[in-house]
Parts: structure tokens; sequence; C-alpha cells
């Protein structure tokens, strides 16, 4: 066998070649490992000093929450709340009950006024009674005809709902007769 020329050097190359091609590889992989390893430890770190934080906030909020003066000041809230309730509820039965009074008949410096303006001359107050709705009025006259005149008036003054006249009875007083009339008037409701 004839050797021509023998070139032992392409066959080292090409050997060198393939070795290097698998060495760059296993570079490759190993440096692309450790920058996933690098990134994870970093993102892992940055993770636990997170969560960290976290629970240092979470042990903060939770003494917060759990402190007994804030926890009485919370009950002492509650408390003023339930009396703020209770308070417009009553608020509120006041102003129906006032509501309700406002209809009921109710005597006044208006009506004891009206009563005193509508005397005849020379007649005078005996007793005046208000049981709600009625006025008992009697007045002393010195004619018979005063009392009747007086229950005229106060129906014509139209202020009360009704006007009864119960008549009269004479007295002598000092040697002198005067007329002791009795009127009922019956208050308006509503006004």
């Amino acid at each position: 066998m004839k050797k021509q020329n023998i070139n032992l050097m392409e066959g080292f190359s090409a050997i060198e070649k393939r070795r290097s091609q698998k060495s760059d590889r296993v570079i490759v992989f190993m440096a692309l490992f450790l920058s996933v390893f690098l990134i994870v430890g970093a993102f892992s770190f940055k993770l636990y000093l997170d969560n960290s934080n976290l629970k240092d906030k979470i042990k903060v909020t939770e003494a917060y929450v759990n402190d007994p003066i804030l926890k009485a000041r919370i009950a002492a809230i509650e408390v003023s709340q339930a009396k703020i309730n209770d308070l417009n509820q009553i608020d509120q039965i006041l102003d129906e009950l006032n509501a309700s009074f406002e209809v009921f008949p109710r005597i006044n410096t208006l009506s004891l006024r009206v009563i005193t303006s509508n005397m005849p001359t020379g007649t005078s107050l005996k007793s005046l009674a208000f049981d709600g709705q009625w006025f008992t009025i009697q007045l002393i006259s010195p004619n018979y005809s005063g009392p009747s005149q007086f229950a005229v008036s106060l129906r014509d003054s139209e202020f009360f709902e009704e006007v009864i006249y119960q008549g009269y009875t004479s007295e002598v007083v000092n040697g002198v007769t005067r007329y002791v009339g009795k009127v009922v008037a019956i208050l308006k409701v509503g006004d």
C-alpha cells in the first residue's frame, strides 16, 4: 500500500472541532443553567423579603386591631350608636305625638280672648273650666238676657265647633239680683 500524503492535521482538526462543539454546548448549557439558577434565586430572595415584610405588617396590624384601648373605643362607639338609634326612635315617636297633638283641641290665649271679647258689657266670669275639648263657662250678668247674648256671640264668632246655652239662675247678693248663666262651648278639632 502506498501511502500518499498523509495529512494527520486534518483528522486532528476534525476531532478537535467535534470536541469543541461538544464542549461549547456544555458551556452554553452550564451558562444557561447558571443564569436560570441566578434569576430564580434572585426572584426567590425578593419573594422571601416581600413575605417577611408582609408578615411584619400583619403583626403590626394585628397588634393595632387587638389593642385593648382600641377595642374599648369601638365598644364605646357601639354603645353610643345604640343610644343614638334609641334617641332617633324616641324622636320619631315624639314627632308623631306632636303631629297628633296638633289636631287635639287645646286652650290658649286666643280661645280665652275670644271668650272674654264676646262677653256683653257689665258681665263678668264666675268660673271657667276646660276638660280637654269643652269649655264650661259661668258668667254673672246684671240682666237675665246677658248669658243668652253671650252664647249667641260665641256661636257667631265661629271659633267653636258648637255652643250650648244651658240657661241661667238668679241670686241675690247684697240686695242686688244678678243672673248666673251657664254656657258650654266645644273647641274645633285641629284648630
